[in-house]
């Protein structure tokens, strides 16, 4: 028959050597994580997307106003026309 600090004892020793087998087994699926090379293909591929990503972004943020103005500059004239003729009562084209 066991004495009650014997009992709490191989409790105790139950719990901490199951903990250590699962922290062994946690440290060994990380070390697997870490060696393993299969993923690593498409986080290269991502991370180059990323990159093109924000190289389009900035090439877009850069042109973006002077193209905003060159369009605004071309299509003026075509609008007054439209605006113009409108007005007069004529058809409305935006080619005469």
């Amino acid at each position: 028959m066991k004495l009650s600090w014997q009992k709490t004892f191989s409790s105790c020793y139950t719990l901490i050597m199951k903990n250590i087998y699962n922290f062994r087994q946690i440290k060994y699926k990380f070390y697997q994580f870490l060696l393993d090379e299969r993923g690593s293909t498409a986080l290269e591929y991502g991370l180059m997307l990323a990159g093109f990503s924000l190289a389009i972004a900035g090439a877009t943020s850069l042109i973006g106003n002077e193209l905003s103005t060159t369009i605004h500059d071309g299509l003026s004239p075509l609008l007054s026309t439209q605006i113009e003729s409108s007005e007069g009562g004529t058809s409305g084209h935006l080619l005469r």
